[in-house]
């Protein structure tokens, strides 16, 4: 069985190609994975479409990741969600920041997609187990 069959995933990433290929990873194996363009579209999909966890990136237009982790935590719907931040950025403030505002967890974008699940299974286990934060 595929690591995440049964796990439904919004990736959220302004970058039409990362998020395609991340979106094709997951799936080969065994998420189910929303796809959201824009963080005012992510905060919807995950208000309506109730994933396990939310994987986003920080620096995109309108909305960075960082509102919409805060959007994500302040609406009770969507609270309990798993939430994976991602940047290209190293900068330590930035993830003190999504730290502090409730994420689960940290990655630089990196090829590599095993950290990536393993990452998201750490999240989800942490999450049923009552923890909130990472």
């Amino acid at each position: 069985m595929a690591p995440l069959t049964g796990i439904k995933v919004l990736l959220v990433d302004n970058d039409d190609l990362a998020r395609e290929a991340v979106q094709d990873l997951l799936e080969l194996n065994g998420a189910e994975v929303l796809g959201a363009e824009n963080g005012r579209s992510g905060i919807e999909l995950a208000c309506t479409a109730s994933p396990d966890v939310i994987v986003c990136d920080y620096m995109m237009p309108d909305l960075d990741g960082l509102r919409v982790l805060e959007a994500i935590r302040r609406d009770p719907a969507t609270a309990a969600i798993g939430f994976v931040a991602i940047t290209v950025s190293t900068n330590a403030d930035i993830r003190d920041r999504f730290m502090r505002g409730g994420a689960d967890a940290f990655l630089v974008k990196i090829d590599d997609v095993t950290l990536l699940i393993e990452t998201m299974l750490a999240v989800l286990r942490k999450r049923s187990n009552g923890a909130s934060s990472a």
